[in-house]
């Protein structure tokens, strides 16, 4: 079958073995103490489900956006502050659990809208690196996302109706921006 369960086995890196496997469909390893997802997982072409609960991530690779028949991504209780921009690029990506780390980005207001208001956010910011323009209107951000400060090319950011206090200071790191629209 295309099913691989190794939860529980105090591993703290992949076995370069499974990247081998490449009718996987499931890989689930939950309950682990593994630090690192290698970009080799874009080798398993056909990986419909990643299971990574209850390790020790830090980070996603960004090869994850390469996985066109990913459905499912759960990676709860984890230590990510950040989910990378090329998930955006998994079509068909209809489930990503991230409870429990310590995101940054995307902000939590977007990740409790669920799955779908975090792809349409990371698709949004990654439009932006294309377009230079960036409209996050009505998204219920709370606070300044952090990342709007590496699109160092925007030209136009609109952040209206949303529950912002503050802004940081953007001058320095968007440099081209040209339009800022608030309130």
């Amino acid at each position: 079958t295309g099913n691989l369960v190794l939860d529980k086995m105090g591993l703290r890196a992949i076995p370069v073995e499974i990247f081998l496997l490449t009718n996987l469909t499931r890989l689930k390893m939950v309950d682990n103490e593994i630090q690192e997802l290698p970009g080799e997982i874009e080798q398993l072409a056909n990986l419909k489900q990643l299971i990574l609960d209850q390790n020790e991530l830090k980070d996603l690779p960004d090869e994850l956006g390469k996985l066109d028949s990913l459905e499912m991504l759960s990676v709860n209780a984890n230590l990510l502050e950040f989910l990378p921009l090329a998930l955006c690029q998994c079509d068909n990506l209809s489930q990503l659990m991230v409870a429990q780390n310590k995101l940054e980005t995307p902000p939590p207001e977007i990740v409790a809208e669920g799955t779908q208001a975090i792809m349409v956010y990371m698709r949004t910011l990654k439009e932006a690196e294309i377009y230079k323009r960036l409209d996050l209107r009505e998204m219920g951000l709370g606070f300044f996302p952090r990342e709007i400060c590496t699109l160092t090319i925007l030209i136009d950011l609109s952040l209206a109706s949303n529950e912002m206090r503050t802004i940081l200071q953007i001058g320095r790191h968007t440099s081209e921006l040209q339009s800022l629209a608030g309130s």
